[in-house]
């Protein structure tokens, strides 16, 4: 009986959290994310373009290669194409989705599309930006 109060609880809140517009996103471990992971790479992003496709909002993101942690055939310069953006005055969000900013330094977690660019490993989980400890040590944290 108390199995299905649960499951009964669950799917309700299942329901508000849909039309709340919530993403809910497993966060991986560390060895999870680079396992997974085709692509890793540590960069600056050089623009952020919001663009249509169909009748989606997306976001291309040129990103400058600076070092190249893993994969293989990498440009000096990618496409990160992440689904929302501000084009007009039409708004897509995707909550969860990355945002890439210009001039921000990045460590990202990739993976290539078969149409030539790249989109965001795990969404927010696959994109590092510096940042200093309380003790002066440089870290990649999550936005």
């Amino acid at each position: 009986m108390q199995s299905k109060r649960v499951y009964g609880v669950t799917c309700v809140l299942m329901v508000f959290a849909s039309i709340a517009g919530a993403t809910t996103i497993v966060m991986p471990t560390d060895e999870q994310l680079i396992a997974k992971s085709p692509v890793i790479v540590r960069g600056t992003v050089i623009s952020a373009t919001p663009v249509m496709q169909g009748d989606a909002i997306w976001t291309e993101t040129l990103l400058g290669v600076d070092s190249r942690i893993k994969g293989e055939n990498i440009s000096d310069t990618i496409v990160i194409r992440e689904a929302g953006g501000i084009l007009g005055d039409r708004i897509t969000k995707i909550f969860g989705s990355p945002e890439y900013v210009p001039g921000e330094r990045v460590l990202a977690f990739l993976a290539p599309h078969p149409r030539g660019y790249y989109q965001t490993m795990d969404m927010f989980a696959g994109k590092f930006s510096p940042d200093d400890a309380p003790d002066g040590r440089r870290l990649w944290v999550r936005s």
